[in-house]
């Protein structure tokens, strides 16, 4: 496998250097030996967009005035975004699982649908942490592509 590299992206006015990729106003660096200032780190779901002014408005409603609800750990079985999804997309609240991020969602998943020893497959170019994933619940791997 490949080894892992990081891409980082900048929104500039400045022409790039020639060892750069650049669309528009964002240039791309490949790899990016560490992190810098104003750039965006792709492989860790940076954003380079602040939240919408509604968004914000949402989570600092939520917090509240005093900041009360930071003291309190969130629900752990996500029942209100749950039965929400549910009734959006027409699913059993049963059916649905919330995670904190994708990689608590794959990891999950492998446990589920594999034992110890047995592998996952994916295809390459795809997620770099699948490799990683599998080997920390004790799974192989296999790539295709």
């Amino acid at each position: 496998m490949p080894p892992r590299q990081n891409v980082f992206l900048e929104l500039t006015d400045d022409p790039p250097p020639p060892q750069h990729c650049r669309h528009g106003r964002v240039r791309a660096r490949l790899p990016a030996p560490r992190q810098r200032s104003g750039w965006i780190k792709l492989n860790t779901n940076e954003n380079p967009y602040p939240p919408s002014p509604q968004v914000r408005a949402a989570i600092l409603a939520e917090l509240g005035a005093d900041g009360e609800n930071l003291r309190k750990y969130p629900d752990p079985g996500s029942r209100l975004v749950r039965a929400a999804a549910a009734d959006l997309y027409g699913f059993p609240v049963d059916w649905l699982i919330t995670a904190n991020g994708s990689d608590e969602l794959l990891n999950n998943l492998i446990r589920a649908c594999t034992g110890e020893g047995e592998e996952i497959g994916y295809v390459h170019p795809s997620y770099s942490y699948y490799a990683t994933l599998a080997e920390i619940q004790g799974r192989g791997y296999g790539l295709s592509g």
